[in-house]
């Protein structure tokens, strides 16, 4: 894949892109981070990728890894004294998004590629590497636990 197809293709996904790593990541400068990373570690593999068709599901498989990866070491790595004061994320601005930012991240993921961008559940069973009936019933799991954060969120 040329340098120019390569940033064509980028830059056609840049929405995706951010939605999904803004579904796992809390902070946004996470969010940027992991997709930077996960362009970086697109480019330096791109001749891995087999079929260019796939280059949407591979990139976002990707940053999806570096997502998790993130997650790890976030866990790992922080010092209680050195934790910062929290301001008012976007999260906080809408109920709807504060109730998502309940769930894993892994559910976060799924709904906002299915609901937000449109997957079908094929493209997502490929993604996720498991059966369709396993993402329908992730799905359905999520959207329950969505519903009850949000109803939570509400009554309070």
């Amino acid at each position: 894949m040329t340098r120019e197809a390569f940033g064509q293709r980028v830059m056609a996904l840049e929405g995706l892109l951010y939605r999904v790593a803004r579904s796992q990541c809390v902070c946004r400068a996470d969010c940027e981070d992991a997709v930077q990373e996960a362009l970086r570690r697109a480019w330096q593999h791109r001749d891995r990728l087999r079929d260019e068709d796939t280059f949407q599901a591979w990139l976002v498989r990707i940053l999806l890894n570096v997502c998790h990866d993130q997650a790890r070491r976030a866990r790992r790595v922080v010092p209680m004294e050195h934790l910062p004061e929290r301001g008012v994320t976007d999260a906080q601005e809408h109920p709807l998004l504060d109730a998502l930012n309940t769930l894993p991240p892994e559910l976060r993921s799924l709904l906002v590629l299915h609901h937000v961008e449109g997957w079908d559940i094929e493209a997502l069973s490929k993604l996720l590497r498991v059966p369709r009936g396993t993402v329908k019933s992730r799905l359905a799991r999520a959207r329950q636990l969505l519903r009850r954060a949000y109803d939570g969120e509400g009554s309070a």
